[in-house]
């Protein structure tokens, strides 16, 4: 009993004890620093993880972004090279627009000595030349700074900028050789063909009848009333011209070029309106090939002997004061002209060809076939030759004859005419009659003050019925008899220009063709219905306005007498004198717009 009650006081003994160690402080205490430290380690194995966690992903990040790097850059190192590689052939195409404006601006400058006008291509020009010729400066100061910048730090923008800095060359290169391709048209042959002409109306009123009433060359009368058509008014386009210039290139020192005139001239179709139809004419076309001082021309051209005319947009399809005193005829020929003098101001040159032998013989009626005339019957080419001085201004010498609106150079001339004509053909053992066609000419352009001009021409001749001198009376015939007479006659016609103001000109002229009394006395001339005409002589003023440099409104006045041989004589009655005249008052209006 007392062994088993020990025993139950030793475990109850125990128990409190352990009881009491369990719950004193110190024990609590080292329970909860176990505890703490457990839970800071297992903090710091959390915070341990989330840090290699965040590690592993700034380095993705940064790995990722790496990449992205290395892929922009080889894209920009890309693009850089593309973008070089651009460069260079943008460079090697404003090389080659540079060389083709350099063409382009020889040719025009060819065209200006051709056509001797007021163009402003080089000035046009000069900044496209001045940019092309800057650009291989720019270029090297680019590059450089492209190196550098390559060296530094790849920079796109200035790339762009100079893309677009040589795109904007080339945009204006093309922009400029587009401008000067608008006069200009592509040939077969790779010829530059400018197109130019004047689209010219009238309308005009004559007193009296003419051969043509909106030019009025001479009046039409003698005892043939049906040949009198009265005082009219009309109007006409018929005058309008358009032509072609052409130039070839350069063949070592040889230069090729020529032109082409046509109006609307050419007759009229026998319906109702047939006046509205006119079919064209051709006028000039000529090639001209020269080198240095010599020049080589072929073709249908003015006459050597006679290259001026008066200004008027009045009497445009045939020549003003044309059959009064000023010699005219677009006549197939070949020529040469050599400068013996070539100076900058001042020109001595020599001329020579030969010419179609026209005598001025008409057809009574429209064909296509033609018959020879008594020039070409001859079998002999008509010659003329011709020694012209100039000296002044080259530059201002017209191209076209009939809108003389500037001050021109001091010119003189001199030329001779030579043909021979079958006038009756030989037959049945009867020996025909050749007449010799010949003509002393002269001209002259004399500036008498800055605006002021005197200009003219004075001829005699015999048998000039192919210049349309004699009033186109080169040969006549007797009332009776078969013989033939070369018609003597001497002529010319003066005008003087006045310039107010740069865009008005006044002109004032005068001519007068007068063939010998003598050799039309008891004589007939086919046209005149018999009569011959005596004298042909006229007095005209007109007032040109230019609005602008191609548009050009003209009010002229016009006073024609045409003189008559009497057509009555007889080898029985006595030799009749010239007793017979009409007048023509002729007003005229026009209208020219140049292109």
């Amino acid at each position: 009993m007392p062994k088993k009650l020990s025993n139950t006081l030793f475990s109850r003994f125990t128990l409190l004890i352990l009881v009491f160690a369990l719950f004193h402080p110190s024990v609590i205490a080292f329970a909860s620093d176990d505890k703490t430290e457990k839970e800071k380690a297992e903090n710091t194995e959390k915070k341990s993880n989330t840090n290699t966690t965040t590690a592993n992903l700034d380095l993705a990040n940064i790995l990722l972004r790496i990449e992205r790097a290395e892929a922009e850059a080889k894209a920009a190192r890309e693009a850089a090279d593309e973008a070089n590689k651009r460069a260079g052939q943008l460079e090697k195409e404003l090389e080659q627009t540079r060389q083709r404006l350099q063409e382009t601006d020889t040719e025009l400058k060819q065209f200006k000595s051709e056509t001797n006008l007021s163009v402003t291509t080089s000035k046009a020009n000069y900044p496209l030349t001045k940019l092309a010729k800057a650009s291989p400066q720019n270029d090297g100061e680019q590059d450089q700074e492209q190196t550098e910048d390559t060296q530094e730090e790849l920079s796109l923008n200035s790339l762009n900028d100079r893309l677009s800095e040589i795109k904007d060359m080339v945009d204006i290169h093309d922009t400029r050789l587009k401008n000067s391709s608008r006069v200009s048209v592509e040939t077969g042959e790779h010829f530059n063909v400018k197109l130019n002409g004047t689209l010219l109306f009238n309308t005009y009123y004559n007193s009296a009848g003419t051969d043509d009433p909106p030019t009025g060359l001479y009046l039409l009368g003698g005892d043939n009333i049906s040949l009198e058509n009265g005082s009219n008014f009309g109007a006409t386009i018929r005058q309008t011209q358009i032509g072609f210039s052409f130039f070839a290139p350069q063949i070592g020192k040889w230069r090729l070029s020529g032109d082409l005139q046509l109006d609307f001239f050419g007759g009229n179709p026998p319906v109702y309106n047939g006046r509205a139809f006119s079919p064209l004419r051709l006028r000039i076309a000529r090639a001209k090939l020269e080198s240095g001082r010599f020049a080589f021309v072929v073709g249908q051209d003015d006459p050597i002997v006679s290259p001026l005319n008066p200004t008027s947009i009045a009497q445009v399809g045939f020549p003003a004061l044309a059959e009064s005193g000023n010699l005219w005829s677009w006549t197939p020929q070949a020529k040469v002209a050599y400068r013996l003098v070539s100076r900058e101001n001042e020109r001595l040159t020599i001329e020579g060809g030969i010419l179609a032998p026209f005598n001025g013989q008409t057809n009574t009626e429209f064909q296509f076939e033609t018959r020879p005339d008594a020039g070409e019957r001859s079998r002999m080419p008509a010659l003329e030759t011709r020694i012209s001085y100039t000296r002044g201004d080259l530059d201002t010498i017209p191209s076209n004859a009939y809108l003389a609106f500037d001050p021109q150079p001091f010119q003189v001339g001199v030329g001779v005419h030579y043909a021979r004509q079958l006038a009756v053909p030989p037959r049945d053992g009867v020996k025909g009659t050749t007449i010799n066609s010949v003509a002393i000419t002269g001209d002259y352009v004399i500036p008498i003050t800055s605006k002021m001009t005197l200009t003219g021409e004075v001829f005699w001749g015999r048998s000039l019925g192919g210049l349309g001198g004699g009033i186109v009376q080169g040969i006549v015939f007797p009332f009776y008899g078969s013989r033939a007479i070369g018609v003597r006659s001497i002529g010319g016609w003066s005008q003087l220009q006045i310039r107010p103001r740069s865009n008005l000109a006044i002109h004032l002229a005068y001519g007068l063709d007068d063939p010998y009394s003598e050799d039309l006395l008891d004589t007939r001339f086919d046209l005149a219905a018999g009569v011959s005409r005596a004298g042909n002589r006229t007095f005209s003023g007109n007032i040109l306005y230019r609005f602008r440099s191609n548009f050009i409104i003209s009010t002229e006045y016009r006073f024609l007498q045409t003189y008559f041989s009497n057509d009555q004589s007889s080898p029985t009655k006595p030799v009749p004198v010239i007793d017979r005249n009409r007048v023509n008052n002729h007003i005229n209006i026009g209208f020219a717009y140049s292109f």
